[in-house]
């Protein structure tokens, strides 16, 4: 299943859709919007599952569901995996 289809799917339902790199665990965007994450929206989702958000606005206090997706995470992996970089990483053991 693609993101773009899970959203599809929970679009009309109030829950905002937190996306995330399966390879680092790197948050990509906190409030997905296909139109604006055209790129995000191809990726497959690899998990995902549920997270509430408390917050306190004065007199207001509630809490805010999100739905929260593990996505491949193969882009990422290959900007940190750079041939010329590679050395250097291994050298500064990161």
């Amino acid at each position: 299943m693609k993101v773009k289809d899970l959203f599809e799917i929970c679009e009309n339902t109030g829950v905002d859709l937190k996306v995330l790199s399966a390879f680092n665990g790197k948050v990509l965007c906190y409030n997905f919007k296909p139109e604006k994450h055209i790129e995000i929206a191809e990726r497959d989702v690899e998990t995902l599952w549920a997270d509430l958000i408390t917050y306190d606005r004065g007199y207001y206090k509630g809490v805010k569901p999100i739905l929260c997706v593990y996505v491949d995470g193969r882009k990422e992996y290959e900007e940190w995996w750079e041939p010329e970089s590679t050395i250097d990483r291994i050298l500064s053991n990161d």
